[in-house]
């Protein structure tokens, strides 16, 4: 799986800026995409998948070998511990699908939220900030408003946009999938906020990277 920083190509990221300063010359909306490698470090669940293996294999191990041995069972579990958390660490996708499905949503949410304060969505004049963010390890997009858009545009239309762009993504195709959906909702913003003369660029088009740092790590 691609790392956050490099999802797009060079060329793709010079794409994304004009495509985004070509939505916001019609519109006081400000547009930010960002890319994060992942929403949180799930570090509990590492450690819940590390000692139920290290528990298992040992107990298998103990039988086998040690007669059922508990003191055997209990020094293989201590020992195997910290090589099973190096394994769910690294296997990152098979340790996320642990996670039930609400806990994800919810992780990816508070990754949005905390990333739409960190880069500063809110402090806009007109309240117009408007959020790409991509969590690439749970394969979500989430598209987040500030009040001043929520005004006029519901969070339904601005989900259906990212359901359309984590599909394109998921196919192999994010950076014509962000394009088109940054376009589109450049239409949705020109209609309800109409551009004004001399406005001001409050925020960054460029792609924005979060790397390996999560924005928020819910353990």
């Amino acid at each position: 799986m691609k790392t956050a920083d490099k999802l797009f190509t060079e060329e793709q990221k010079l794409q994304i800026v004009e495509t985004t300063r070509l939505a916001e010359s019609h519109t006081t909306g400000e547009i930010v995409v960002l890319v994060a490698d992942k929403s949180s470090h799930y570090y509990d669940l590492k450690a819940a998948g590390a000692i139920s293996l290290s528990a298992l294999v040992s107990l298998l191990v103990s039988i086998s070998i040690f007669h059922g041995s508990f003191w055997h069972w209990l020094l293989l579990s201590a020992t195997l511990v910290p090589l099973s958390f190096l394994f769910f660490a690294q296997a990152q996708t098979f340790t996320l699908s642990l996670a039930p499905h609400r806990r994800i949503e919810k992780t990816v949410h508070d990754g949005a939220v905390s990333a739409f304060y960190k880069h500063g969505l809110d402090k806009t004049k007109g309240q117009t900030g408007v959020l790409f963010y991509i969590s690439l390890i749970e394969q979500r997009v989430l598209v987040l408003a500030d009040k001043g858009i929520h005004e006029k545009i519901t969070q339904q239309v601005l989900n259906r946009h990212a359901g359309d762009m984590a599909k394109g993504i998921k196919a192999g195709h994010a950076c014509e999938a962000l394009v088109q959906a940054i376009t589109d909702i450049g239409k949705v913003l020109a209609t309800c906020f109409p551009g004004v003369p001399a406005a001001v660029n409050e925020l960054p088009d460029y792609v924005l990277s979060d790397g390996d740092t999560p924005s928020v790590d819910l353990t």
